[in-house]
């Protein structure tokens, strides 16, 4: 969570890195914000030719379905600015993660970048054109921003989880108000704004022996 260059931010930026957060990738996340990018994301886990496919946390989450959906890292953060009533309006990737992102998104301004041959194999633009292609992107979104709506958030909003091993879904059942339905598999219902707030504790702060 340190992968970003501070001296080559602009300087009117605020950079918010490292861990533990209270929301994940969208840490300082608020009203005030017009809209969101994302860069460089990764198609949930279980998406085939798809680079590095996974869930936030690999080594403990396999998928997390909200209100039913499997979602990736780009659909769950979409949730959260659509709380604040903000859209997504850029997001970069490989073609599997766009293509899989565009069912939720459809108007957002997408950029695949490289195309997976296999999780760890990956035909990639050079950097100099995908930052070409990236940037001319970024403009335009911002430029069609107001066409694009924020994610409509599930009240209530119903999170199941799915575990890599079973002692983590009895751990995590453990938590008031999440009950085990799998033996690899968690359910909670609430309102959204605790359901945000449980599922950094259920995905990040629990933990194991990997």
């Amino acid at each position: 969570m340190q992968n970003l260059l501070p001296a080559r931010l602009d300087e009117r930026a605020v950079l918010v890195r490292g861990a533990m957060r209270d929301s994940l990738q969208m840490e300082g996340m608020d009203a005030s914000f017009h809209a969101v990018f994302v860069t460089g994301t990764h198609a949930r886990a279980g998406t085939a030719d798809a680079v590095l496919d996974h869930t936030w946390n690999g080594g403990m989450i396999y998928n997390l379905r909200i209100n039913g959906r499997a979602m990736n890292e780009t659909e769950l953060n979409a949730l959260v600015a659509g709380r604040f009533g903000a859209p997504v309006v850029l997001v970069t990737g490989d073609e599997a993660t766009i293509a899989q992102t565009r069912e939720t998104l459809p108007k957002t301004v997408m950029v695949p970048v490289k195309r997976a041959s296999g999780r760890g194999v990956a035909a990639s633009l050079h950097p100099r054109e995908a930052c070409r292609r990236i940037q001319k992107a970024a403009a335009e979104a911002v430029r069609v921003r107001e066409q694009i709506p924020p994610v409509s958030v599930p009240n209530p909003m119903v999170v199941e989880i799915d575990y890599q091993r079973t002692d983590m879904a009895q751990t995590a059942a453990l938590v008031p108000g999440v009950s085990r339905i799998g033996p690899r598999t968690v359910r909670a219902e609430g309102d959204p704004d605790v359901m945000f707030r449980l599922k950094e504790l259920l995905v990040y702060r629990l933990r194991f022996e990997l």
